[in-house]
Parts: C-alpha cells; sequence; structure tokens
C-alpha cells in the first residue's frame, strides 16, 4: 500500500517548475489530449475552476499546469492553461469532503486496480468480516475493528473499481476514475460509531461518491 501511494504521490504532484507555468488568473483549466506525436494539445476534458457566481473554486496556487500546443482562450478572453492536477478547495465550493483533487495518469485501469488491490487481499482473507449492501461490499479485519475498506458502485461510467479504505478518523479514496485517464482523491472524516456499522459505512461512502459526482457534473461536458 505504501508503494502505491508513493507512486501515486509521484504521478500526481509536479515539481514548483511546472506549477510555474499556471497563468495567473483562469477560469477553465483544460487537461489536453494526447496526440499521434506524444505531444499534448487542448480540448481535452476541461473543468471550471471558477463556480458559476463567480467565486474561485480551485486552489489556483496548487494547480499543476504543463506545457501544450496551441493553448485556448475562454469567451472573457482568458487564457485555459492545460493541467495535470486540479485542487478544489472545499471551503469555497459546495463539497461536504475534506479535500478533492483531479489528477491526469497515464494508465487510469493501473491506478484503480492498485487502488483496490489492499481491499481484494482482505476481502479474500478467510478471517476478514464482509457486510454486503446493495451498492457495497465492506471488509474488516476481525481483529481491528479501527479499519474498513468498502469496494462501491461508481456514479461515473466507467466499470473500474472504486474503493474507499477508513480508519478509525478518516476516510480515502486515491483512485476514482473520473474520466479516462482522470482520477479523483479526496478524503472526509468519519466517527467511531458510524465506522462500527459497515452496513452504514457502505451507504455513507455510495452518497459521498455520488455528492462528488454531482459536484463535478456541472464543471464539465465530459460526463
Amino acid at each position: 500500500m505504501i508503494k502505491f501511494l508513493t507512486a501515486v504521490s509521484l504521478t500526481f504532484f509536479a515539481s514548483s517548475a511546472l506549477a510555474e507555468l499556471c497563468p495567473a488568473y483562469y477560469r477553465f483549466a483544460d487537461f489536453g489530449l494526447i496526440g499521434n506525436d506524444g505531444a499534448l494539445y487542448r480540448s481535452g476534458p476541461t473543468f471550471r475552476t471558477e463556480d458559476f457566481d463567480g467565486s474561485t473554486i480551485a486552489d489556483l496556487t496548487a494547480t499543476d499546469c504543463i506545457e501544450g500546443r496551441d493553448i485556448a482562450i475562454d469567451g472573457h478572453g482568458n487564457p485555459i492553461p492545460l493541467v495535470r492536477k486540479i485542487d478544489y478547495r472545499p471551503g469555497r465550493a459546495k463539497l461536504d469532503v475534506s479535500n478533492l483533487s483531479l489528477a491526469r495518469v497515464e494508465d487510469a485501469t493501473l491506478v484503480a486496480d492498485d487502488n483496490a488491490a489492499a481491499h481484494r487481499a482482505l476481502r479474500s482473507n478467510p478471517t476478514s468480516t464482509l457486510t454486503k449492501g446493495a451498492s457495497a461490499l465492506c471488509a474488516a479485519p476481525v481483529d481491528d475493528a479501527t479499519r474498513l475498506s468498502c469496494q462501491v458502485v461508481t456514479p461515473f461510467a466507467t466499470k473500474l473499481p472504486a474503493v474507499v479504505y477508513c480508519d478509525a478518523t478518516i476516510c480515502t479514496i486515491t483512485g476514482l476514475v473520473v474520466h479516462d485517464q482522470i482520477v479523483a482523491s479526496a478524503t472526509w472524516p468519519i466517527t467511531a460509531e458510524l465506522l462500527a456499522s459497515p452496513a452504514q459505512t457502505g451507504q455513507e461512502i455510495s452518497a459521498k461518491l455520488q455528492h462528488i459526482h454531482d459536484f463535478l457534473e456541472p464543471l464539465t461536458a465530459a460526463f
């Protein structure tokens, strides 16, 4: 798991030199399209960084911008940078999570499968406690009531697994595929009382991923 998180961190976070490529102000961010020549071009999945009321909902200082060909301009004359990562700001956006990031990855299937690996191992352990609900399958080690993982039905248009890991205080997902080569990572708090009920935790996780979907859907035409 540590090896996987290290790999994801290397994928999600770029150097400060790349971050300096971002314009001072922008309302949209473009994840770009890889051409046959291997170069990155505009007109990939594009997400708003500004809400419809004009408020900034992304942390513009944390966006990982990258060089590309033929950068687009929006209807107000602002540049639309090509990006590798966007961090949304729960304090400014209508988000009921502690943090939410989107990132371009080379192989979304690999990221999703790696994220699900620990859950699959726990699920196949004969000593684990399994709880199946309408939209989630949760697994917990029999000797640790502070750990739980749940694979849920993803609200996004993909068949790749969506697995969330919870401990005594926080739930985390690092490989939620939202569109082709774009994955989301998010965390949110959980109470010990909720964690003690795997069925309710599975329902809560399903609702949280639906909430993330419903937040992102109006910000892009990619879904």
